[in-house]
């Protein structure tokens, strides 16, 4: 019978920023020595220099630069006895990061910069005989009045876990301390303040000041969300930000995100290696090592992306037709309607020379700005009225050489801006005596 091995992560003195979600392994550990800085990754499921060796389970991340422990980190790892995540840089541990350590003897935690501790981060291990703490900046108010209480519980675990504010409670025993004196006073920058964990949402956008209540946060992680756009000012007065996590976001790194370079030259706070999705030319390269002048607008792309700070980012330019800057050219593609995802910047649309037969009542809503609509060499049979509703700045509208047969006295009736009209090459037999009188703008006919 094959003898039963233990595998030990060994992934001390590295420069890991975070751990991954979970282990790639089952129900044993695996040793995994990372000695040299040519092993370092962003995500420990990469790591594949495994040795199989008999020793207890143990997991020894001490002496790194780990700043976030996803929670369930640890969720398939049943047979760890021994975890030492010491000498870190973790600054905040959830209630559930060890979740499933049920044969968990040793946690070390010391030498950190750790402000608080979830509620629940020790349920389910009754078998805890050593509980290291001490060395971490412990901001001691209402969110850790239970673990003063399980300290007190427990009083030979945690021994020495001091606190580092208020001012009044530093270098008090935490166990030594009553609910009373752990109090959290309206108005009062609290511990969860320094810390903002927002990773693995659905964010799309951050928006102008996000964050300006929060004058004392020090970590922001915005990683694993849908993230494309972000207000130029979203980071602005946050002076005591030393951290910011951005990866795996779908960042739109074009002209309009150049902000983002320049704040993050000024400030290299992003270790998290974030990444651009789009444009292609861009597509996978890290943020922070891009120059100002790599993030450029081709194309219609600055109009596209310009109000990104304000968190709107418009449309593609539609699958069928070429865009440059705001003119949607989508003549001579055998169209049968109206694209119906037109950019809202638009300003020129050309649909000549297509097989447009009828257009849709209020096809048009959304491209307030465009100015000038060419539809002649169509095969359209009537105009309506509500066909070009939504176009209050139309000032060009060509439908030369379709089938019209008839003009009816409301046909133009919302279109009070259009300068020039093209009728010519129709089938017109009947022109209502008032068709144009609505047109109070027109100069040519």
């Amino acid at each position: 019978m094959a003898a039963t091995h233990h595998v030990w992560p060994a992934l001390s003195a590295n420069e890991k920023t975070r751990t991954a979600q979970r282990f790639p392994v089952k129900r044993t550990l695996c040793v995994v020595k990372l000695g040299l800085i040519w092993m370092v990754t962003s995500d420990l499921e990469t790591l594949r220099l495994v040795q199989e060796v008999s020793h207890p389970a143990d997991s020894q991340l001490m002496e790194n630069q780990i700043e976030t422990v996803h929670e369930g980190a640890f969720a398939d790892l049943t047979s760890m006895e021994r975890l030492d995540l010491s000498h870190n840089r973790l600054a905040v541990l959830g209630q559930w990061m060890l979740h499933g350590s049920l044969l968990l003897k040793n946690l070390t935690l010391n030498r950190n910069n750790l402000t608080t501790l979830g509620k629940q981060l020790f349920e389910g291990m009754p078998k805890l005989r050593v509980v290291r703490l001490s060395e971490n900046p412990l901001v001691c108010d209402c969110r850790l009045a239970w673990l003063a209480l399980w300290l007190q519980r427990h009083p030979r675990l945690g021994l020495l876990t001091r606190c580092s504010r208020p001012l009044p409670l530093r270098g008090k025993l935490l166990a030594e301390l009553h609910e009373t004196d752990l109090r959290c006073e309206p108005g009062e920058p609290s511990s969860w303040a320094l810390l903002a964990r927002l990773e693995q949402n659905r964010i799309t956008e951050i928006p102008s000041h996000a964050f300006a209540q929060l004058k004392w946060i020090r970590r922001i992680d915005l990683s694993g969300n849908l993230i494309s756009k972000v207000a130029p000012d979203a980071f602005s007065g946050l002076t005591s930000l030393t951290s910011l996590h951005l990866a795996r976001n779908p960042f739109i790194c074009d002209c309009n995100l150049r902000w983002l370079a320049t704040y993050l030259h000024q400030y290299p706070v992003e270790t998290s290696g974030a990444r651009c999705e789009s444009p292609k030319r861009m597509h996978r390269r890290r943020l922070t090592l891009l120059g100002d002048s790599k993030f450029k607008c081709k194309g219609s792309e600055e109009h596209r992306t310009r109000l990104a700070g304000d968190c709107i980012v418009d449309r593609d330019c539609p699958e069928s037709c070429v865009c440059e800057g705001t003119i949607v050219d989508c003549s001579r593609k055998s169209l049968r309607e109206i694209p119906s995802d037109l950019p809202t910047f638009t300003t020129e649309l050309d649909l000549r020379n297509n097989a447009i037969a009828d257009i849709e009542d209020n096809a048009f809503l959304g491209a307030e700005q465009l100015a000038d609509l060419l539809l002649m060499e169509n095969k359209l049979r009537q105009v309506r009225p509500k066909m070009f509703s939504g176009l209050s700045s139309l000032r060009t509208l060509m439908l030369r050489s379709n089938q019209l047969s008839f003009i009816a006295n409301d046909t133009f009736a919302d279109l009070t801006t259009v300068r020039l009209l093209s009728l010519y090459d129709n089938k017109i037999r009947c022109l209502a005596q008032s068709a144009f009188e609505r047109l109070t703008s027109l100069r040519t006919l």
